[in-house]
């Protein structure tokens, strides 16, 4: 796979997690772009509350290891 042709090959850890992320962005948070986007929309510009789909998404990506607070350190 050639994700960074200039350079070396990325390992294969690197290409499996850019897999899942790949996989994560398109199942889940393109489709919830919307979402985010009548949020905003609703609320006005000065509002800065985190939609709730933003909350919904990161308990998703907890839950496939995709949140890099959930990565333990010997995993990095």
């Amino acid at each position: 796979m050639d994700i960074y042709p200039a350079f070396p090959a990325p390992s294969d850890r690197a290409v499996e997690l850019h897999a899942r992320l790949s996989e994560f962005l398109q199942t889940h948070v393109f489709p919830a772009e919307a979402a985010y986007h009548s949020f905003r929309a609703e609320r006005g510009h000065d509002d800065h509350t985190v939609p709730p789909v933003v909350e919904e998404l990161k308990v998703k990506a907890r839950e496939r290891g995709c949140g890099t607070s959930s990565c333990p350190a010997s995993r990095a």
